[in-house]
C-alpha cells in the first residue's frame, strides 16, 4: 500500500490506472470530487467516505452493481471509524474491483463523460426550441 498525499491531475492520469483500489477518505464536504469519477473511469474500485459529494458519487454508480458489492464503497464518515472501515473493506474491494472494473468504467463513461453530458445538454436545449 502506498499513501501518496496530494497529487496533481497530470500525475493522477498516470497513477490511477495502475491502482487496484482507490481510497478516498475525505474529511472535506466536496460537492463533486472528481477523483472518485477518475478512479471509476480507470476501472479502479473506489472506497470513499459516505457523505457530501462522495456519497452522491457512490449513489450514481451503486445501482450498476449488486447491493452487496456496492456497499464496500462506503467508508464511515465518522473519523473514529474510517480507518477500521478501510482495513476491513480494502481486501473485499480488491476482489470486487477485478470483477467489476469494466462495468464501473462503462457506467461512469455513460453518465459522466463530458461528451455524454454535452450531448444530453444539447438535447435538452433543443427540446426547449420545440
Amino acid at each position: 500500500m502506498i499513501f501518496t498525499g496530494y497529487l496533481t491531475h497530470a500525475e493522477l492520469a498516470y497513477l490511477v490506472p495502475c491502482c487496484d483500489v482507490a481510497i478516498i477518505p475525505s474529511i472535506v464536504a466536496e460537492a463533486g470530487p472528481l477523483v472518485f469519477l477518475e478512479a471509476l473511469a480507470s476501472g479502479v474500485f473506489p472506497l470513499g467516505t459516505d457523505f457530501a459529494g462522495i456519497a452522491a458519487s457512490i449513489e450514481s454508480v451503486a445501482g450498476a452493481l449488486p447491493a452487496a458489492d456496492a456497499a464496500p464503497m462506503r467508508l464511515s464518515p465518522d473519523p473514529s471509524r474510517t480507518i477500521a472501515d478501510i482495513v476491513a473493506k480494502t481486501p473485499l474491494a480488491l476482489a470486487l474491483g477485478r470483477r467489476h472494473a469494466d462495468r464501473l468504467r462503462r457506467v461512469v463513461v455513460t453518465r459522466h463523460d463530458w461528451a455524454t453530458v454535452a450531448e444530453r445538454l444539447a438535447a435538452e436545449l433543443a427540446a426547449l426550441d420545440s
